[in-house]
């Protein structure tokens, strides 16, 4: 496994969230449905000279790069894109996570500038951010659920995410500013890389990407576990994957949303949203002797993670998109 993460194809469509770009106008009612941008507009009249505008180059590259710290080989998913262009893998992964597709006419278009909605979109959909913060929904003046951005502004509150532009407005059609990016993606950094994986937070990854479920109606939610308030999001997403049969019952009928997690639960987990057969063939360097021995076999064998890997605990952060601090902890926890 190299140092820095590199992403498969299970660990794109696993990993930490449709088409966006910009528009001449904000308002378009079929844009969450066809999620794909209109034709592009131009930059404010008005702009001072020390202010710089984001492009769709820019943010992309530094999403992926900065903030998600993913690299690999160039695949051409946008004919104006070429395989020597830098851009060429983040504008893949984007589109791979159906985060960024373009434009109708199958082009990119680096040099446009992002709406502050469209960044939105783009972040939320790329790092699996879903829910909704109802008491900050009813204080902004300018989005609601009844507009296509007013999912990912709910799921930037819930997550403590920057989205005001000035007290009770996100100004969703202003083109966003380099200087507001940046401050975006410290949080996003803070938010998903500088601190332990949750397994809450592993629930919202699953449902936004592998189910592609944006969490929106939690009335009447009966949670499965003792420990999940109803009628959340929480007890919406446990309810979908315990359903699914992804997890299952835990001591005293918990499910313990904030414990961190560990190699172990995560292998598990991932080896039976991905429909990885368990084997029992000493690939990865799991003692043989734990339950968990299996799974991690499984997913070494399919060539998802490198042999060995159950010794270096770096290996397994890299490949799961996370920090390495969820890590270190006793493998011996108990099933997930």
């Amino acid at each position: 496994m190299k140092s820095r993460k590199t992403l498969s194809a299970a660990a794109l469509g696993l990993s930490v969230l449709a088409g966006c770009g910009a528009r001449s106008e904000l308002d378009n009612g079929n844009f969450q449905e066809t999620q794909t941008p209109q034709e592009p507009h131009d930059p404010p009249v008005e702009t001072p000279d020390n202010v710089q505008l984001l492009t769709r180059r820019m943010l992309a590259e530094e999403l992926v790069g900065d903030v998600m710290k993913l690299e690999g080989e160039c695949v051409l998913s946008f004919p104006d894109v070429s395989v020597n262009d830098s851009l060429c893998y983040p504008a893949h992964v984007l589109h791979t996570l159906d985060a960024d597709n373009g434009f109708p006419d199958g082009t990119f278009k680096p040099d446009e500038y992002v709406l502050r909605a469209e960044a939105w979109k783009v972040a939320s959909r790329a790092l699996g951010l879903i829910g909704h913060d109802s008491v900050c929904l009813d204080e902004i003046e300018d989005a609601s659920y009844d507009d296509w951005y007013g999912a990912y502004v709910g799921a930037f509150c819930r997550n403590g995410l920057p989205v005001l532009k000035e007290p009770g407005k996100v100004e969703p059609g202003e083109v966003m500013t380099v200087e507001e990016f940046d401050e975006l993606k410290e949080t996003l950094t803070a938010h998903f890389f500088d601190r332990p994986l949750a397994r809450y937070d592993l629930m919202d990854l699953a449902v936004s990407s592998f189910l592609n479920v944006n969490v929106v109606d939690v009335d009447g939610c009966e949670p499965v576990y003792v420990d999940v308030d109803p009628n959340s999001v929480e007890c919406v997403t446990t309810n979908m994957m315990f359903d699914a049969g992804y997890i299952g019952e835990l001591p005293d009928g918990e499910f313990r949303g904030t414990d961190y997690l560990n190699h172990a639960e995560m292998s598990k987990f991932f080896s039976l949203l991905g429909g990885i057969e368990p084997v029992a063939s000493g690939c990865s360097g799991a003692d043989q002797s734990t339950w968990y021995a299996d799974y991690m076999d499984g997913l070494c064998e399919d060539g998802y993670l490198p042999e060995g890997w159950a010794t270096d605990p770096g290996a397994m952060a890299d490949f799961f998109v996370t920090s390495q601090t969820a890590w270190q902890m006793d493998l011996d926890s108990y099933d997930f």
